[in-house]
């Protein structure tokens, strides 16, 4: 790619040398600030007829919100289709909106450009916002201010020069775009499959299998415990001890994020799950949700836990469960607040294999389509990463002039 004929040195790290024809400026000359208003939460609305959608930091990215503002229209809050808006809390999203009009609540900020195309702003701001949140990663909540911005400064060629940068970054960008949703597409297709292979091996179609419910199969069905609160010396990180947040698409649960002291199974406060034992979420936003621990561990009473008479039925109705989760979830009693008990789950009907052999053969094929299809998910996830990696330098080689586009 073509450069710039001379550069000169800014003391900068993220931006490095410029073309030497390009100014440092700060922020406060470039661009301005409109920021979000703190509105009443006791006029908010969930319908969309009640008036416009009100913009929170989580609703950013997702260009849209959940949330309406069943009050007066605030004009000074108001903003479009295009309009560059900065999340100030947390890690500082930024997005160039697309969701309509919609109003700003408060730590939501709109940033215009007042000697700088918006266009170009929303390629240079990125790079500012990262150094910044690098330096406050050791905050406990992390804030940005205006002033942060305003006193920050930016390289800036002349308004044309600016126009060229963002629409080849525009072209660009979109072709690196379009390239990683078909791969996120794919990737949805092999988990889509890998969920069928494990459906057509656990069901037993095509073969005479019998069927029972799960307190006639399983050695043991237990429900997790949490020890009081209160005393200190049950909370010691030295078991794991698995919540519904542990939980993910992987089967295999590998950590927790909260550990309990030894003595709460010693004093009988929470019981011993035993290793290669199936954990199931039982009740809540994530009723259904399925994982398998390799070593012995814990939980709270969310989840229940099944224990099976062999390293091999245990990973053969873990994937069942796993794969049937839509169909169990229904089972559950949603009259209040979704739960599926001990008893319940007790009470789950589950195909059992005619031999030990069959059901072998069964979990040998789900271990060999699985990795086939994981390892070709992490080649392709692997390949995602590099284009980030190329889209994110690409973009700071052109912002800051070591390459020309124009």
């Amino acid at each position: 790619m073509k450069r710039y004929q001379k550069y000169k040195p800014t003391g900068i790290d993220w931006i490095g040398e410029i073309p030497s024809h390009w100014e440092l400026i700060k922020g406060k000359y470039i661009f301005d600030f409109i920021n979000g208003f703190p509105f009443d939460s006791k006029k908010f609305s969930f319908n969309p007829e009640s008036g416009l959608p009100l913009i929170r930091i989580r609703d950013i990215q997702n260009h849209y919100s959940e949330t309406y503002w069943d009050g007066e229209e605030i004009v000074e809050a108001l903003v479009d289709n295009g309009d560059i808006l900065i999340g100030m809390d947390g890690d500082f999203n930024i997005s160039k909106w697309q969701g309509g009009k919609a109003l700003l609540n408060q730590r939501v900020c709109k940033i215009l450009g007042t000697k700088v195309h918006n266009s170009y702003l929303l390629y240079i701001l990125p790079f500012s916002l990262k150094v910044i949140n690098d330096l406050t990663y050791y905050t406990t909540v992390k804030h940005l201010s205006n002033e942060d911005l305003w006193n920050d400064v930016f390289p800036i060629p002349e308004l044309e020069e600016q126009t060229a940068i963002a629409n080849f970054l525009d072209d660009k960008t979109a072709n690196i775009d379009k390239l990683i949703s078909n791969k996120q597409k794919l990737i949805e297709l092999l988990k889509e499959e890998r969920t069928a292979i494990i459906n057509e091996a656990v069901s037993g179609k095509g073969r005479n299998w019998g069927k029972k419910k799960l307190k006639y199969v399983a050695k043991k069905v237990q429900t997790g415990s949490t020890p009081p609160s209160n005393e200190e010396q049950y909370y010691v990180d030295e078991i794991k001890w698995f919540t519904p947040s542990d939980f993910s698409d992987d089967l295999f649960l590998q950590n927790s994020k909260r550990k309990i002291a030894e003595l709460a199974v010693t004093n009988g406060i929470v019981k011993r799950f035993p290793a290669n034992s199936v954990l199931f979420v039982g009740i809540g936003a994530t009723l259904g949700k399925v994982g398998f621990i390799l070593e012995p561990a814990t939980s709270n009473q969310q989840i229940n836990c099944l224990s099976f008479h062999s390293e091999e039925e245990a990973i053969f109705y873990a994937n069942y469960f796993y794969s049937n989760q839509p169909n169990i979830i229904a089972l559950a009693n949603a009259a209040t607040l979704a739960i599926l008990n001990q008893s319940q789950m007790k009470d789950i009907i589950l195909p059992v294999p005619s031999s030990f052999d069959e059901l072998k053969e069964a979990v040998q094929n789900i271990q060999t389509e699985a990795q086939r299809i994981d390892n070709t998910v992490s080649k392709i996830e692997r390949e995602i990463e590099l284009m980030n990696e190329y889209r994110t330098a690409l973009i700071s080689e052109v912002v800051t002039g070591k390459v020309k586009v124009a």
